[in-house]
């Protein structure tokens, strides 16, 4: 055979060589990798069936948000802006809206308990603050750990008064903030009510805090009562000294108000309150917005109390006779536990 011949053999032969491994290569997935998407679904491309698959594992948790408690599951709820009292939007008429709203009670009540004890509610006529015992029956004979449980937070004496008359109806009482007076600090030491130097905050500590700051004297009512295995308050007590409108707004959108079985409230009406800001209109509008927004979670009014001892200011003004301090008692018809 002579050579050129040859060389068209070895050179036909290098040809079919590298169309096989082209024809091969065919078959294959293209390029160096393998691009796979990260959500759900089948794989693209499966293959040949390679029979039964083993059970997917189970899926894994998902990451719980660092301020989220797994013990209470957050129930955030929006607190919706009234409408207008008319289309003036007039202090005028907000006014008259928000203080007959305040001074009409909504739920009847029987018997009421107030610095006066137990008496008919048309008789308790001593002091502002009133608990219905018609819609309390964690009064009656029940084990220790299954008491009745009230929280007050108080600046003023009168906090101390509502705890002793609490344990005195066999309550488990808890008081928040400084020591109002000897006699109380002589009840907490003799364990019939259990103080804490602690004051309640409508603003959430950031998870970046530091140690000192996250062990504060002030937190939120969900924070205070997991620190204290607390599910439910059956009476909260509180004058929080104009703070009121933001931690009532805070405890509406954290939903931390549904664990409060009676709530009396003191509201300050002398000026707008901590961080409530806007035309006077504005602000008394946003304050009967935050409740009706109570009313919608099932509170009801059963007393208010208007304090005449306190300067008769509305807005750093003299307006419908109003004074600048009213307590409210609301029952929860709504209340689960």
């Amino acid at each position: 055979m002579g050579r050129a011949a040859l060389r068209g053999l070895v050179l036909c032969c290098a040809v079919l060589s590298l169309a096989r491994v082209l024809l091969r290569g065919r078959t294959r997935t293209p390029g160096p990798f393998t691009v796979r998407t990260i959500r759900g679904g089948p794989d693209p491309d499966p293959g040949p069936d390679p029979g039964p698959k083993p059970a997917p594992p189970a899926c894994p948790p998902r990451y719980q948000d660092e301020n989220e408690s797994p013990a209470r599951p957050q129930s955030h709820q929006d607190v919706v802006p009234q409408p207008w009292a008319d289309g003036s939007e007039s202090l005028q008429k907000e006014a008259e809206r928000f203080l007959a709203y305040i001074s009409t009670p909504q739920l009847p009540c029987s018997r009421a308990l107030s610095q006066a004890g137990p008496k008919a509610l048309a008789d308790s006529t001593r002091g502002p603050w009133r608990v219905c015992l018609d819609h309390l029956p964690g009064l009656a004979p029940k084990p220790r750990q299954q008491r009745c449980l009230a929280y007050t937070f108080s600046v003023v004496k009168r906090g101390s008064e509502f705890a002793r008359r609490m344990n005195e109806m066999g309550c488990q009482v808890h008081s928040f903030g400084l020591t109002p007076d000897r006699r109380a600090e002589e009840r907490w030491q003799e364990g019939r009510v259990q103080h804490h130097r602690l004051w309640l905050d409508w603003r959430e500590q950031p998870p970046s805090a530091s140690w000192r700051r996250q062990r504060s004297a002030s937190k939120r009512l969900r924070r205070i009562m997991e620190g204290l295995g607390h599910e439910k308050i059956d009476v909260l007590e509180a004058d929080l000294a104009s703070a009121e409108w933001k931690i009532l707004e805070s405890i509406l959108l954290d939903g931390t108000v549904a664990a409060v079985h009676q709530l009396i409230l003191t509201l300050h009406l002398h000026w707008p309150g901590f961080e409530v800001s806007g035309s006077h209109a504005a602000v008394v509008r946003h304050w009967y917005s935050l409740l009706k927004a109570l009313e919608a979670r099932g509170f009801r009014l059963f007393h208010s109390y208007k304090d005449l001892q306190k300067p008769q200011l509305f807005l750093h003004r003299e307006l419908l006779n109003a004074s600048s301090s009213y307590t409210l008692s609301w029952v929860n018809t709504s209340w689960m536990y």
